[in-house]
């Protein structure tokens, strides 16, 4: 019998990746000292309450480092405060009325005047109990940036990383490509047709639409993989949350899997955008029968491309809602386009075989969503049991017959739900590199 490898119980604090205890960075988003036990009492109140920073510090705590020293830093900050004419312009008054009370001390000195000794007390007392408090708040907001700032380090490139940067390369590819056809279909070709020949002047946008959904693509390409990497750890992590009951995990589990659909089926429209520039040929050679301002209609709004489409739909690439939902623009359009029937998984797989190793991973799931139900089953006959039978030799002599499923990792493929750092990163680099090579 093959030893199954233990589920990983503790998880990043950002992204909630499963990771081993000891890890110094979080493999999928990057964090430095991702777990959350290793980190200061004071640390981890830091995180449950982040300090307010009063607005005349704002400017300054952006300079602080979290890889330096703070006292290496504090007092070339405090010196650039109080030479900021807009921040520091409260401490630069009250130091000028700590000259000027110092300057009408000196006058006392020449002559007696009760009046100006009681003036020069008044505003040297405020004046220095306003330097004292400003001089603490700026303290204490250079702290407490730089413990904030310390536990936002990043150790490096991430999964997370590549994903939130090709998200952003799609949005703006696709509002690129929207802009084109719109250029496209607001020429009066009918008119034009009249004096010039609009095949050779609709050449230009041709080769633009061309590029663009080959960048598409490949950036298309790209963010299936990263997302069907990140997929699984979302899974893996909530399949191993122990403060999760076995109803929290069947929801969720159910949940990812109408997640992946949605992502398959955004990948079959990207892929399918790629023959976008055969209409800008069919209306330059009249082949279309529709008119202009028609076909704009028909070619924008049936790609899902139009000005109030899906395309407008807000994104936001963080980690608040991981690993319950991964964020990727217009996940909400995709999630509302999954049909109740049957996914047609062979067809697809037969057009595009890249996504077979997503539907492999939403098979296993499947089966790891029975296994689960089953088992709820079984703790509510077990839970009947000892409320029926009051001996311990009774309990458990009928209990022991309720066989319990603990092993996840009977059910879902390990390696590949939850990779080894080493394969993570030559991943990352991989995938950088592509970025890079196609953006």
């Amino acid at each position: 019998m093959t030893m199954q490898p233990p589920m990983l119980n503790n998880y990043c604090r950002r992204c909630h990746a499963a990771i081993m205890s000891s890890a110094h960075t979080c493999p999928l988003c990057g964090l430095s000292r991702p777990n959350l036990s290793i980190l200061s009492d004071e640390e981890k109140k830091f995180l449950a309450s982040p300090p307010n920073i009063p607005e005349r510090f704002e400017n300054m705590i952006t300079q602080i480092s979290a890889v330096k020293p703070l006292y290496s830093q504090i007092f070339k900050l405090y010196f650039t405060y109080l030479r900021s004419e807009k921040d520091g312009s409260n401490h630069i008054k009250a130091l000028s009325v700590l000259g000027i009370s110092i300057v009408i001390y000196l006058l006392t000195l020449l002559k007696n005047i009760l009046f100006l000794k009681q003036l020069f007390l008044m505003l040297f007392i405020l004046s220095v109990i306003y330097l004292i408090y400003d001089s603490i708040a700026f303290f204490k907001s250079a702290y407490s940036t730089y413990i904030v700032n310390r536990l936002q380090i990043q150790g490096g490139t991430s999964p997370y990383s590549v994903h939130f940067k090709i998200e952003t390369v799609l949005q703006n590819t696709l509002k690129g490509l929207q802009s084109v056809l719109y250029a496209f279909y607001e020429k009066p070709w009918e008119e034009m047709a009249k004096d010039t020949n609009i095949v050779e002047a609709g050449q230009s946008f041709i080769l633009t639409t061309k590029a663009i959904t080959s960048k598409i693509k490949k950036f298309a390409g790209l963010s299936l993989e990263t997302i069907t990497l990140l997929w699984r750890n979302n899974v893996y992590a909530i399949t191993s949350f122990s403060n999760l009951s076995y109803e929290e995990k069947i929801t969720h589990l159910k949940l990812k899997i109408t997640e992946a659909k949605a992502v398959i089926l955004r990948y079959l429209w990207l892929r399918q955008l790629e023959m976008a520039y055969v209409f800008l040929e069919d209306h330059l050679n009249g082949k279309s029968g529709r008119s202009t301002e028609e076909e704009r209609s028909y070619v924008i709004e049936g790609m899902q491309l139009g000005l109030m489409g899906p395309l407008t739909e807000p994104y936001n690439g963080n980690f608040e809602t991981i690993p319950y939902e991964l964020p990727f623009i217009m996940r909400y359009y995709w999630h509302q386009q999954i049909q109740p029937s049957e996914f047609p998984v062979e067809e697809i797989i037969e057009h595009y075989p890249e996504t077979s190793e997503l539907f492999e991973s939403i098979g296993q799931v499947q089966n790891l969503i029975s296994k689960l139900e089953e088992q709820k089953i079984m703790n509510i006959a077990e839970e009947a049991v000892k409320d029926d039978y009051r001996t311990e030799s009774e309990i458990t002599s009928e209990a022991t017959q309720i066989k319990r499923f603990q092993l996840y990792s009977d059910y879902l493929d390990i390696p590949k739900f939850q990779p080894s750092d080493d394969d993570l990163l030559k991943l990352v680099d991989k995938l950088n590199a592509q970025i890079r090579v196609n953006n």
